[in-house]
C-alpha cells in the first residue's frame, strides 16, 4: 500500500483474528439482518484514517453474479454502523466522514 501512498491495515477473513476481523454487522447474504463476513477489507489509517475499501470475491461464473448484491449490503451497512458517518460507495459521496471504496 504503500506504493500508492495509501497508509492501512488489510485484513481477511481467513486471517488473523479470523472472521470476526470483518465481521459486518447485518450484513448477510440471506437479508436476515444476520451478520457477515467481508473477504477483504483495507482500513485507512493515519491521513487515510475513515476510508474504508472492502471486497467480496466471487468465482467467475453464475453464483459469482450474487457478489455485488453482497458486497453493496457490506457497503451499506458499513455506512450506517460507523458512528456518526456515512459512506461513498462507487464515487457517490453520502456525506459524512467515513467514506468506502
Amino acid at each position: 500500500m504503500k506504493t500508492n501512498d495509501f497508509e492501512g491495515e488489510v485484513t481477511i477473513d481467513v486471517g488473523e483474528g479470523g472472521r470476526t476481523r470483518n465481521k459486518v454487522v447485518g450484513g448477510k447474504k440471506d437479508g436476515s439482518g444476520a451478520d457477515g463476513v467481508a473477504d477483504m477489507i483495507i482500513w485507512g489509517r493515519g491521513k487515510d484514517a475513515g476510508i474504508i475499501y472492502v471486497y467480496e470475491v466471487k468465482p467467475a461464473n453464475e453464483y459469482g453474479y450474487t457478489g455485488v448484491a453482497q458486497l453493496q449490503r457490506y457497503v451499506d451497512q458499513l455506512g450506517e454502523n460507523a458512528s456518526g458517518s456515512s459512506c461513498a460507495s462507487r464515487g457517490r459521496s453520502r456525506g459524512g466522514t467515513l467514506r468506502i471504496a
